[in-house]
């Protein structure tokens, strides 16, 4: 939806319900490429937000790589807490949290 401008306006005038001509619940995902998200801030993921009138929406998400210095993953995980804060304290739609890093486990025996 970022990517595309005028998709973007056409679901801003409309609101995104109208848009797809879907009234059930729609949640907004902030799951998107990483070039997108270093544009973005929680001032702006808010005005979107309220902009495309979903249901709910995730919090801004934000990543790291496994071989980055940690003084980055820290940065980034500070960015992901302010961005995270500002947009709980300006939207008035439920926010879902991502849980970062990801962990695969291994099950032996079963």
């Amino acid at each position: 939806m970022l990517s595309d401008k005028a998709s973007l306006r056409k679901i801003t005038a409309k609101g995104i319900h109208d848009f797809l001509g879907f009234q059930g619940k729609i949640i907004l995902s902030s799951i998107m490429p990483d070039e997108i998200l270093d544009s973005l801030t929680g001032r702006k993921y808010a005005r979107l937000i309220r902009a495309v009138r979903p249901d709910a929406a995730m919090v801004l998400d934000c990543y790291t790589y496994i071989d980055d210095p940690l003084v980055i993953s820290w940065k980034q995980l500070i960015k992901y807490v302010n961005n995270m804060v500002y947009t709980i304290n300006n939207v008035d739609v439920p926010l879902l949290g991502i849980v970062k890093g990801r962990i695969l486990v291994k099950f032996l025996g079963a």
